[in-house]
């Protein structure tokens, strides 16, 4: 269950820029996180004030990253949608302690789909977003991107450390 909410957060910043800059952004304390009120105006702008604080943004920049968020919305809202229809048919078929394997299979395959075709769409627009930044927005935006994946193998480790005991 909790692994759902997680890739669902993940889905959610596939709207920006992706889950680097949204890291990057809550060690900074500049706030808790977008959720999917990010495309409705206030949440939007807010995580673009948070890019812009990042990386210094231009206003020529935050121009093309509203534009490429709206010429994104019609790839990635239907799957988010999929996705969250897919999560309700989950708790729904998991629901008072029930367990039905072969309907449970089959929509964490329904869902594993969507969820790929959402990290191609996050990729994509993390490519076009990179392409948008100066030489050294782009060497900051790498050494954010190396530090997530250093958190990332450190939880790894302490994760099998734990495991082991």
């Amino acid at each position: 269950m909790k692994n759902r909410y997680i890739v669902l957060g993940l889905v959610v910043l596939l709207f920006g820029a992706g889950s680097i800059l949204f890291a990057q952004a809550r060690r900074a304390h500049l706030g808790s996180g977008m959720g999917l009120g990010m495309w409705h105006g206030r949440g939007e702008q807010a995580f673009l004030d948070r890019l812009t604080m990042i990386f210094d943004l231009t206003e020529a920049q935050q121009s093309e990253i509203k534009q490429m968020w709206q010429a994104e919305k019609p790839n990635v809202l239907p799957l988010v949608q999929q996705l969250a229809q897919t999560h309700k048919q989950m708790v729904s078929a998991s629901a008072n302690g029930k367990f039905d394997q072969a309907a449970v299979t089959s929509l964490a395959n329904k869902e594993a789909q969507i969820i790929a075709q959402l990290i191609v769409e996050k990729e994509r627009i993390t490519a076009k977003f990179y392409a948008l930044l100066t030489p050294e927005q782009r060497a900051k935006f790498d050494r954010i991107q190396q530090r997530k994946l250093s958190r990332i193998e450190q939880f790894v480790q302490k994760l099998a450390a734990g495991t082991s005991n």
